[in-house]
């Protein structure tokens, strides 16, 4: 996962797939939305960079 910082959100992709951040949680992880609007897919990754998916896209990757 790579971060893009802009001046309204922090953006990210992983394998191809977008992600908005969509909150900061109290350990520290975060968690992350894909940004299309229809698909279901959040990212949580832990403080040590362990990343659990839920969900499956419903999309082809950057279709987003």
């Amino acid at each position: 996962m790579y971060e893009i910082f802009s001046w309204f959100s922090v953006l990210g992709e992983y394998l191809g797939f977008r992600y908005y951040c969509l909150r900061k949680n109290d350990d520290d992880s975060k968690y992350w939305k894909c940004v299309k609007k229809s698909c279901r897919v959040g990212l949580t990754i832990k403080p040590d960079g362990t990343i659990k998916k839920r969900a499956d896209h419903d999309h082809l990757p950057n279709e987003a």
